[in-house]
């Protein structure tokens, strides 16, 4: 039983070996097929190449990107840029200044509306007059000692 058990083992041993080998030659390939490594390899100098001419390069220029964006007129020139910014930029100030100058012409208007935190003796007088507060009043009755009622809960006097 040992005999076969060893004789099963080394046949299993030796088709792993057999699809490793398959495997390293599909993988490194044989001397007139080359293998998956160097496809990949090859393809990424390919794709590497299609970049190169497809998308434009750090300083923006070649490529036919490029082109295609200075044919349809997409590529704006750089005086039309700057003119854009400067448009830009000069709107934005003039809305500042005048938003600050019609802000400092109408200063006291705004600062009328606005809430005062510590009003003065004068406001604070006018303000207690318009909004009374109650006074509470309190009726203290004086009981004799002789004379306790039956419900402490009736008019009894509040405690200070």
């Amino acid at each position: 039983m040992e005999e076969a058990e060893k004789e099963r083992l080394n046949d299993k041993l030796n088709d792993l070996q057999d699809r490793i080998r398959e495997l390293e030659i599909t993988l490194h390939g044989k001397r007139s097929d080359p293998g998956l490594l160097a496809e990949y390899k090859r393809h990424d100098e390919l794709l590497a190449r299609l970049y190169a001419v497809i998308w434009q390069d750090p300083t923006g220029q070649k490529g036919i990107l490029h082109d295609i964006d200075v044919l349809m007129g997409r590529a704006k020139s750089k005086g039309e840029a700057s003119a854009l910014k400067w448009q830009s930029w000069t709107a934005i100030i003039v809305a500042i200044i005048m938003s600050t100058a019609s802000l400092w012409t109408n200063l006291d208007k705004i600062l009328a509306l606005l809430p005062k935190d510590h009003p003065g003796p004068l406001e604070r007088k006018i303000e207690q007059a318009r909004h009374p507060k109650g006074k509470k009043i309190y009726r203290i009755r004086v009981v004799p000692a002789s004379e306790t009622p039956s419900d402490p809960t009736k008019e009894s006097p509040p405690n200070p």
